[in-house]
C-alpha cells in the first residue's frame, strides 16, 4: 500500500496545496483531477521522490517500487537508443556489471577477511536485486512489452530524439512497465497516440495487479480506468478523496453543486422575506421594537450561516482573430517528398486546401504527419516538390511539445510584442488564466498544460489566417478543450491539424481528411479515420 499523509506544497511563498492526505492499495486505480496548474504533476513528481514537500509518504504492505510514466522525456535521455532506454526501466545489465567486478576484485587481490565478507554481502544483495526484478526472464518480459507497445526493430535502433510525438509515448510507456513497479505512476498517458496502440495500453492499465495513479484529460482514459478519484482544488489548496469512478464522481459533483445552489437559493429566500418584513415593521410601534430587534438576530444567524455556493474556476476565454481574410487556397503542395536519412516519410504528395477549411491529417504514430506540418511551417526543408502559400497568407504553427517556447523567459517576456501595449497584452493574458504575479513566472517551471495554453495564446496574437494545429489538446483539461474547441468552429480562418483526440473531434466540424502515408484525400468519414488509425 501507498500512504499520502498530510502532504503540502509550497514554491517559494506560493502554496500548491495543502494537507493531501489518501492511500492506493494494490489494484487500486487512482486519477488525479484539477485544473491545470493546480499542482496535480507536482503530486506525481513528490510520490516519484523526486520533489521535497513538507508531510509524509510511506510504501507498506509489499509494496517496494514506485515507476514514473513522465509527460515529457527528459533531454539527457535523447541520445539513447530505444531499446537502451526501454532497458534502463531495470538496469540489470549495469546490476550484473556491479557482480562482475565484485567478483573480479576477489580473484584480483589479497583481501582481508572483514573486505571479503563485504563484498559477498555486497553479491548477494546486488542478487537479490537482480532476481527480484526478473533475472534471467527479463527478456521474455522486455519483447513481450516491446511487442505490445508495437515498436518495431528498426523503431529499436533509433535514437529517443528522432522519435516522433507518438513514438516517443509509447517507448516511454514500454520503460516504465518494464520496471514492474507496484506502483505506476501515469502522466497523460494517452497523450500522441494512435488508436491501436491506445486501446492496448488501457487494456493493460485495466488489468494492471499493481497500483495505478494517473492523471488524464482522456474522458474515455478516465471512465474506463478509475475507481477512485483524488479532486485537486485550485481555489481552496486542498484535495478530496471520492471512492468511485471518475464518471461517478462527475454526477456526484453536480447533484451536491445543485443541492448546494438550492439550499442557498432557499436561504435567500428566507433572508429577504424576514428583511421585507422588518422593512415593513419598523417605526410603526414600539410593541413591535422587540419583535423587529428579534427578527433581525435571526437574520444575522441565517446570514453567518450561509452555505458557500457552488465555486467556479475561471475559464480561459480564447478567440481567434484573422488579419487577412483571402478567398482563394491558402496552401497547396505539389509532389512533396521527405526523407529522415534513408527512411523514406513522404512521397510526391499533392493536395491543397479550401478558404476556411477544417482539414485533418490521419495515421499510425511515425508515419509523418508532424513532418509534414514542419515542412509547411518551413521548419524543415523539403528534398523534392512544392509548398506554396498563397500572398496574403499568414502562417501559424503549434508544435505538440511546445518547441516554441524559451524555458528560460517568464510568461510576460515570451508574448511580449511591438504590436500591443501592455494593457493589451495583460488583458490578452487574462484570457487565457494568466493574471497577476503570475505573468512573471519562468515557463520552464510551468505545467504541461500551462504551456499548452501559453502556446495557444502566441498563436491568437499572430492573427493567422492559417493555423497548423499539432494536437493541441494534449495537456489540456476538459473544460479548456471544449472552449478551444468552440472558438476554432468560430475562427474564420482555415485549420490544417493532427489530433487523436476522438472527444474533440466530435466537436470540430471537419470537412475532409489526408490520409498517410498513402496520400489519398478524402472527405471526412469518422469509421474511415478510425479504420486508417489502426492499419495502414
Amino acid at each position: 500500500m501507498l500512504i499520502v499523509d498530510n502532504v503540502s506544497k509550497y514554491f517559494g511563498a506560493d502554496l500548491i496545496f495543502k494537507d493531501v492526505s489518501f492511500s492506493v492499495g494494490e489494484k487500486d486505480h487512482l486519477v488525479i483531477c484539477g485544473n491545470n496548474g493546480a499542482g496535480k504533476t507536482t503530486l506525481l513528481k513528490i510520490i516519484a521522490g523526486e520533489m521535497d514537500f513538507d508531510g509524509k509518504i510511506s510504501l507498506v504492505a509489499g509494496f517496494k517500487n514506485i515507476g514514473w510514466l513522465k509527460q515529457v522525456i527528459d533531454d539527457k535521455y535523447l541520445d539513447l537508443s530505444v531499446l537502451d532506454f526501454i532497458q534502463k526501466g531495470r538496469n540489470l545489465n549495469e546490476i550484473e556489471s556491479q557482480i562482475t567486478q565484485c567478483y573480479n576484485e576477489l580473484a584480483s587481490q589479497s583481501l582481508s577477511s572483514e573486505d571479503e565478507k563485504k563484498l559477498y554481502d555486497l553479491i548477494e544483495n546486488l542478487q537479490a536485486k537482480f532476481d527480484s526484478l526478473g533475472g534471467y526472464n527479463a527478456q521474455n518480459d522486455l519483447y513481450k512489452i516491446i511487442k505490445g507497445c508495437a515498436i518495431d526493430d528498426d523503431l529499436l535502433n533509433m535514437k529517443m530524439g528522432e522519435l516522433s510525438g507518438g513514438q516517443k509515448s509509447r517507448v516511454a510507456f514500454a520503460e516504465v512497465l518494464y520496471s514492474a513497479p507496484d506502483v505506476l505512476l501515469l502522466d497523460e498517458p494517452t497523450n500522441h497516440l494512435d488508436m491501436q496502440t491506445k486501446d492496448w495500453i488501457l487494456n493493460y492499465i485495466i488489468n494492471y495487479k499493481g497500483a495505478v495513479i494517473s492523471i488524464s484529460h482522456d474522458e474515455e482514459y478516465l471512465n474506463a480506468v478509475s475507481n477512485k478519484v483524488l479532486f485537486i482544488d485550485d481555489r481552496t489548496k486542498t484535495a478530496e478523496l471520492f471512492a468511485m469512478s471518475y464518471s461517478q464522481f462527475l454526477d456526484v459533483i453536480k447533484l451536491r453543486d445543485d443541492y448546494l445552489a438550492k439550499t442557498l437559493k432557499s436561504q435567500m429566500k428566507k433572508i429577504n422575506e424576514m428583511e421585507a418584513w422588518v422593512r415593513s415593521m419598523k417605526g410603526r410601534s414600539a410593541n413591535l421594537e422587540q419583535k423587529v430587534l428579534t427578527r433581525e438576530k435571526m437574520i444575522q444567524k441565517l446570514k453567518d450561516n450561509l452555505v458557500e455556493p457552488p465555486k467556479k474556476s475561471k475559464e480561459a476565454n480564447i478567440s481567434f482573430n484573422v488579419k487577412n481574410v483571402i478567398d482563394k487556397s491558402p496552401l497547396s503542395v505539389s509532389d512533396l517528398t521527405f526523407s529522415y536519412d534513408t527512411k523514406r516519410l513522404i512521397h510526391k504528395l499533392n493536395f491543397s486546401l479550401y478558404p476556411d477549411e477544417r482539414f485533418i491529417i490521419v495515421g499510425k504514430n511515425g508515419v509523418g504527419k508532424t513532418t509534414l506540418l514542419k515542412l509547411i511551417a518551413g521548419i524543415l526543408k523539403p528534398l523534392n516538390g512544392k509548398i506554396n502559400l498563397a500572398s496574403k497568407t499568414i502562417l501559424a504553427y503549434y508544435a505538440q511539445e511546445q518547441e516554441n517556447l524559451n524555458l528560460n523567459n517568464t510568461i510576460i517576456e515570451e508574448v511580449n510584442s511591438n504590436e500591443y501595449t501592455e494593457k493589451q497584452l495583460r488583458a490578452l493574458l487574462g484570457n487565457f488564466k494568466f493574471s497577476g504575479d503570475k505573468v512573471f513566472q519562468v515557463i520552464g517551471t510551468l505545467s504541461p498544460g500551462e504551456r499548452s495554453r501559453l502556446s495557444l495564446l502566441k498563436l491568437c496574437m499572430k492573427k493567422p489566417n492559417l493555423m497548423l494545429l499539432d494536437e493541441p489538446t494534449n495537456h489540456l483539461d476538459i473544460q479548456t478543450k471544449r472552449i478551444l474547441a468552440s472558438a476554432l468552429l468560430d475562427y474564420k480562418g482555415t485549420i490544417l491539424m493532427v489530433s487523436h483526440d476522438w472527444e474533440f473531434l466530435k466537436e470540430f466540424n471537419v470537412s475532409r481528411m489526408l490520409l498517410l502515408p498513402s496520400g489519398r484525400v478524402l472527405d471526412f468519414d469518422e469509421n474511415v479515420v478510425k479504420r486508417y488509425d489502426v492499419d495502414d
